[in-house]
């Protein structure tokens, strides 16, 4: 049987500099059915005319703006003609089996539409096996090599999902159209959020601990930015409360006013006061709309309240 196409989409902004690294490692993989794209998103530092001269064998995508990672990834998967998408970070490098082991992982395996490989830092410290799930409402990178569950999710610097998957999980975003990560978000959370939808759906994800990506950690955005403080404490919120089976959101809801309160403080105390707090309202005001996507989503869950729950560490 012939291996299925695999595209690979690679969003940068501004990230010339990492580019050819991770391009070169897609470029010599042990995995030869592969489509390359680059999507870029209004860089101001040539990355375009970078890929362009020098990586002809990629396609590329230059948008109008910059729109995020969201509906950055958004153009790349409705451009792609994969069966497998492999959503990666401009700031990444691979092991050039990489693309193989994740394809291994998933082969033959009922309702499987996600895996995550093996992301190391740069000095080969464990970045993160994957995406988990805690009981009082927020997410944890899995760091464990022994982990011996599912992750929730892969994390979306480095992405492997199935073409089936994301046409099954595909929300409604702005104007009602149909997005795969919610382009509402822009950045941060899309991937934990893409996670819950395929799991209300049956999806599940595999580990790929073979499949080694190396991961030079917040090099576009920087750690712990304004930008990091307000998109992803509000997009955490609006995950839980969209995603969340009602009995379940409610039983936890003292621990999401918890960690709200604790947010507040905790990066108040940090210097982003200004951040957080137009986080807390930005995240109120757009409830609204949530709960319409909210409306969506639950009356497609396909798991019920207890398989959910299992999802949960």
């Amino acid at each position: 049987m012939a291996e299925p196409l695999i595209s690979i989409i690679i969003l940068t902004w501004n990230g010339k500099q990492y580019i050819k690294t991770c391009l070169d490692s897609c470029l010599f993989q042990t995995y030869k059915n592969t489509e390359i794209i680059v999507v870029d998103n209004a860089s101001t530092d040539d990355t375009a005319d970078f890929v362009k001269e020098n990586y002809p064998r990629c396609r590329l995508i230059v948008n109008e703006k910059n729109f995020g990672f969201a509906e950055g990834n958004n153009v790349g998967i409705r451009a792609a003609k994969g069966e497998w998408i492999f959503i990666l970070n401009n700031d990444t490098k691979l092991e050039k089996n990489c693309i193989e082991e994740l394809y291994n992982a998933v082969k033959g395996k009922e309702n499987v539409g996600m895996a995550s490989p093996k992301m190391l830092l740069w000095d080969k410290e464990i970045d993160t096996l994957g995406i988990q799930l805690l009981k009082k409402g927020y997410t944890q990178d899995i760091k464990k090599v022994e982990w011996d569950k599912e992750p929730l999710a892969p994390c979306g610097g480095a992405a492997f999902y199935s073409r089936k998957m994301l046409e099954s999980a595909k929300s409604k975003g702005k104007s009602m159209k149909y997005d795969y990560y919610d382009s509402d978000y822009f950045i941060y959370y899309e991937d934990f959020d893409l996670g819950l939808r395929a799991r209300l759906l049956g999806w599940r994800c595999m580990h790929a601990p073979g499949a080694v990506v190396y991961h030079l950690h917040g090099a576009t955005m920087g750690k712990f930015s304004s930008t990091q403080v307000f998109f992803g404490d509000r997009n955490r919120s609006w995950t839980l409360f969209k995603n969340y089976p009602a009995t379940i959101f409610w039983k936890n809801f003292h621990w999401f006013l918890a960690l709200n309160l604790a947010t507040l403080l905790k990066w108040t105390i940090k210097g982003k006061f200004i951040s957080i707090t137009k986080s807390k309202f930005s995240m109120l005001a757009g409830l609204g709309k949530m709960l319409r996507k909210r409306k969506y989503v639950q009356s497609r869950r396909k798991i019920s309240d207890k398989e959910f729950e299992k999802l949960m560490v």
